[in-house]
């Protein structure tokens, strides 16, 4: 799974913008690739893997690039998705996209499968089913990478403790917090805090 901010693309490649972003401009904003995308996408991601990983000089550079073949090969492929049966949104899908927008708004609070089933008036394992078959994620997944990026956003910008980041994102077990964080950014909360502000620090001398 790759997440991005669309202001990244309006910073580096505003004029295409919009022709670069449409795979994600649908009723839900996930891009699912075939069997036969796997044949450009594997030795993309494996490279910017490698790069942001070593972080060699110039690679801030060559993440930029990589991520510009990527996002071109995924609006072409929808272009040709599009062409060979235009998309409609179902009215699961939309129903899915609502559940996605309601945990981001509502992350930080205690939310469970049941809670948001109730809120929707759907039973619990009918809603797990069409949300990992609408967004390919299940629904705690979803939920944890939503709140893992505001705890991320925090540790860089802000000067709160570790334990209340935890909180403010939406966790209520900071042993829980620590092992979803190691998880899914192979480092612990501090020590992702402490190579954000090194970054920062040299980005301010440069």
């Amino acid at each position: 799974m790759l997440y991005f901010n669309d202001r990244f693309v309006e910073q580096h490649f505003g004029e295409e913008k919009q022709w670069l972003l449409q795979p994600f401009y649908r009723g839900y904003p996930v891009f699912h690739t075939t069997n036969r995308d796997q044949g450009w996408l594997q030795p993309i991601i494996q490279q910017l893997v490698r790069e942001l990983t070593i972080q060699n000089e110039g690679y801030q550079l060559l993440v930029h690039h990589l991520v510009m073949e990527l996002l071109i090969h995924c609006a072409r492929s929808q272009s040709a998705a599009s062409a060979e049966s235009p998309a409609s949104r179902t009215a699961i899908q939309q129903q899915m996209s609502d559940i996605a927008q309601y945990i981001k708004q509502h992350h930080q609070q205690a939310l469970s499968l049941q809670t948001i089933a109730n809120q929707f008036h759907l039973s619990p394992s009918h809603l797990s089913r069409m949300f990992k078959r609408t967004t390919g994620f299940h629904l705690t997944e979803y939920m944890n990478t939503i709140r893992i990026q505001t705890a991320q956003q925090l540790l860089r910008e802000s000067d709160l403790k570790i334990i209340d980041i935890a909180e403010a994102a939406g966790f209520n077990n900071f042993s829980h917090f620590g092992k979803i964080f190691k998880q899914m950014c192979q480092v612990s909360p501090r020590e992702y805090r402490i190579a954000a502000g090194k970054r920062s620090n040299l980005t301010a001398q440069q």
